[in-house]
């Protein structure tokens, strides 16, 4: 099964940074800080998983099922340009980081479900993604972990999407 899941889950992330290395950004969000971005966000159920994230209004949540996992995926309802950020969540008991090879990287601490993380970041030419795995809380037996990703195509960006992990809760 777990031959299964990371050839999946890797190839989507692929295609999310091939498709933002190589295309035209959209223009830069205007909101600069993240107070205001923050602010901007409304709280969404993730699916029927019982979690819960806030998004940007123009964002939206597209499931993809796998035979024991879900990987969720928070993408612009405007899909004509490509987003200045993307991000996405695994729940399952299998989850690995697939972040690029030959990048600089760093670590960052973040918050996932109310608990610190510490968060791998890569920078490759000009574009950012970031990942971190997590205990899921949930009490269940299929979804254990929590596979926390995220791309932008510039630090700002980037730091959009860990505010946005940071809303994630389940009730």
């Amino acid at each position: 099964m777990n031959r299964l899941i990371k050839p999946l889950v890797g190839g989507m992330m692929a295609v999310i940074l091939l498709t933002s290395c190589n295309k035209k950004t959209t223009p830069e969000d205007p909101l600069s800080t993240s107070d205001s971005f923050r602010a901007s966000l409304t709280e969404v159920q993730i699916g029927g998983s019982g979690y819960y994230i806030a998004l940007p209004p123009n964002y939206s949540i597209t499931e993809k099922e796998g035979p024991d996992f879900s990987v969720y995926y928070f993408t612009p309802t405007d899909t004509t340009g490509v987003p200045a950020y993307s991000a996405g969540l695994y729940f399952g008991n299998y989850p690995s980081k697939f972040g690029p090879d030959s990048c600089k990287t760093d670590v960052l601490t973040g918050k996932v479900l109310h608990s610190t993380s510490n968060w791998t970041t890569y920078a490759c030419d000009g574009k950012y993604f970031t990942e971190t795995i997590a205990e899921s809380k949930s009490g269940a037996g299929w979804n254990r972990m929590i596979h926390a990703f995220g791309g932008g195509t510039n630090a700002s960006a980037l730091d959009k999407t860990m505010v946005i992990f940071s809303t994630l809760r389940k009730r």
